[in-house]
């Protein structure tokens, strides 16, 4: 919490506090247990004698994290998706156009035609307590008079469905990485009482290095 206001709701095998050892910085917010639990620790010359070739996607993730982001700071560079509610789009910040943003724009009044409504406030509170390697990683909503705009990390290697067609019969290893990737998301979600409905390739979507993450908690 911070403020007062809970941030986010962390559960078996999630961390916290990487921040204030990657950046030497005052931890931002307090973790309170909310019931017994195990909590173990590192100090700072471990973890940094550990992290190694991690340490660029920990910080990449906490970059993710920035809560101070504005609809105003994003710049859009194209469409890059459809649904049916509204499009994707890809953009960047305003300062940094490196830092790539997916906003996915749903349409109020196609939601409150379809009687959706429920369904996006779901879809909203399971992406703000989802934080894990292999799900795609949600940064912050916003809305005006006609949208809610869902802003997420912008994983820019197509979907599974796609990348299996190009490539054709997966090999054994690759296999394996990817049914691995999508059991730890699923088994995440399952440790947080969350059931994963629309499993399918379309809804695996692969980053610039090829990491599977999977999407769509709508």
């Amino acid at each position: 919490s911070k403020d007062g206001q809970q941030l986010r709701s962390l559960g078996r095998w999630d961390y916290f506090g990487e921040r204030a050892l990657l950046l030497s910085e005052k931890r931002s917010a307090t973790c309170t247990a909310e019931e017994k639990c195990i909590c173990l620790s590192l100090d700072k010359a471990v973890f940094a004698d550990i992290v190694g070739s991690f340490r660029q996607e920990l910080l990449h993730r906490m970059e993710l994290q920035d809560s101070n982001i504005r609809m105003s700071d994003l710049v859009l560079k194209a469409v890059v998706g459809r649904g049916a509610f509204g499009v994707v789009k890809l953009c960047h910040h305003c300062n940094d156009d490196k830092r790539l943003y997916a906003v996915k724009c749903v349409n109020k009044q196609l939601v409150v035609k379809q009687g959706q409504q429920k369904a996006i406030v779901i879809e909203r509170d399971i992406n703000a307590q989802c934080y894990h390697p292999c799900i795609m990683q949600f940064i912050k909503t916003f809305q005006d008079s006609t949208h809610v705009y869902f802003v997420t990390e912008f994983l820019g290697g197509g979907d599974l469905f796609h990348a299996i067609r190009e490539i054709g019969n997966l090999t054994k290893a690759q296999s394996q990485y990817f049914g691995a990737s999508i059991t730890l998301a699923l088994e995440y979600l399952h440790g947080r009482n969350t059931m994963y409905r629309d499993l399918k390739p379309e809804n695996v979507l692969l980053d610039f290095k090829g990491n599977a993450k999977l999407v769509d908690m709508g």
